[in-house]
């Protein structure tokens, strides 16, 4: 009798369908960008009767939403920055070039003058062009004198590690769509449904509607295969323009780092409104996603079974190592636990330091340009002077342990 029940039993396993094991898994984040290629792989089965009017109608809803979204976000960076650029950033190689010239011609030498006593009059040689020279380099000098650059330095790279993280992210789809199967694994040799020649019950498989487990514990919201064709529709429509949105928001934050000086309170400032580009397409998806479809991604996973083969060649790699019962250490799991985080913080302070000494070269020279002047003759005989202001009334004086947090507290008078 026992045996009778073992056999039974024995039949019985051999007729279910063998439990993948995954190779890749990478839970779905909650934003426009997984939302739409979610709803792309799962309108793969639009003609084939799992879906629904109302299913359809709500993935083609997401996909649509989040090119509204990127579309609108792309705009508003792009605008800001052509406001940067038609307010032509002082800091620009030409203007600083300007700037550095306007103190050589007037104040270096025995005849030296202070960029303050240059001022158009009748008992001066002085033109109203040279006033105004004078009275912008002056202005800029004492802006760029009182630059806090480490402080920006450490605030560019918080945002520059908001922009690799994004970029990661995006690395990271393009990986996930290109392993993707074209066929669900139950078609797969090894995988195949039972031998009585019943086909897989999954009526509901794909319904945005349906979140929840089966009995038998398979999660309906997991992306296992998405057609080429589908692929090739996901790449131009959904991440090609998460890519390009990142490059404009990244160009324009750092822009409006780069002419944000003067005091810690403004460049602060202008890191917390360059940051909040990277939270309108998140503030799309919080405001306009579909109830379903955010439950739906609750759980739910890009889930890459392992072939039947893969899983035998491991078995054979495995069976002349001791494991005592720990699995394989991978790139991945370096990747997640630690790797990622140094990646970050290396990747962010290295683009910071190049940016800040490279591209913004020019607001360097002018800063030493106004250090010269500052230590010039005709910039003392001005100071000396007891009775007349000081001449830099943007740039306090050099930072110390007393006045430090007077400086970044600092609040300029609008």
């Amino acid at each position: 009798m026992g045996k009778e029940k073992a056999a039974d039993g024995a039949k019985k396993e051999d007729k279910e369908p063998k439990a993948p094991k995954a190779r890749v898994k990478e839970s779905y984040d909650g934003d426009t960008t997984d939302a739409a290629v979610v709803a792309a792989a799962r309108l793969t089965h639009m003609f084939s009767g799992y879906l629904k009017v109302d299913d359809i109608l709500g993935y083609m809803y997401q996909i649509f939403l989040h090119i509204a979204a990127l579309s609108i976000s792309f705009a508003f960076a792009y605008i800001w920055l052509l406001d940067l650029e038609r307010r032509q950033d002082p800091w620009e190689r030409a203007s600083v070039n300007f700037m550095t010239g306007v103190l050589v011609n007037f104040t270096t030498g025995a005849n030296g003058v202070a960029l303050s006593n240059i001022t158009e009059g009748n008992n001066t040689s002085f033109s109203k062009a040279d006033a105004t020279a004078a009275t912008y380099t002056l202005a800029h000098c004492g802006l760029v004198l009182n630059n806090f650059k480490m402080l920006h330095i450490f605030l560019l790279s918080i945002f520059m590690g908001t922009v690799i993280t994004r970029t990661f992210k995006i690395i990271n789809r393009v990986y996930i769509l290109v392993v993707l199967p074209t066929q669900g694994y139950h078609h797969w040799e090894g995988y195949e449904t039972p031998a009585d020649g019943e086909e897989e019950k999954d009526e509901l498989h794909y319904s945005m509607r349906n979140w929840s487990e089966t009995k038998e514990g398979v999660q309906h919201s997991k992306i296992d295969h998405m057609v080429v064709i589908m692929k090739i529709l996901t790449f131009l429509f959904i991440i090609i323009p998460d890519l390009l949105f990142t490059v404009c928001a990244m160009y324009t934050g750092v822009k409006v780092l780069g002419v944000s000086v003067g005091s810690p309170y403004k460049l602060a400032k202008q890191a917390l409104k360059a940051s909040f580009l990277f939270k309108f397409p998140k503030l799309y998806y919080t405001v306009f996603t579909a109830h379903n479809m955010k439950i739906y991604l609750v759980g739910g996973e890009y889930w890459i079974p392992k072939t039947q083969e893969q899983i035998d060649e491991e078995k054979e790699r495995d069976k002349d190592v001791d494991r005592d019962g720990q699995e394989d250490l991978d790139a991945w799991d370096m990747w997640y636990s630690w790797g990622s985080f140094f990646a970050k913080v290396i990747l962010g302070f290295s683009l910071s330091i190049l940016w800040i000494y490279i591209k913004e070269a020019p607001k360097n020279d002018l800063e030493e340009a106004c250090k010269v002047y500052r230590a010039s003759n005709a910039h003392q005989a001005w100071e000396n002077n007891i009775w007349t202001p000081t001449e830099f009334p943007n740039a306090p004086n050099e930072i110390n342990a007393t006045n430090i947090m007077q400086k970044i507290f600092y609040v300029p008078r609008s």
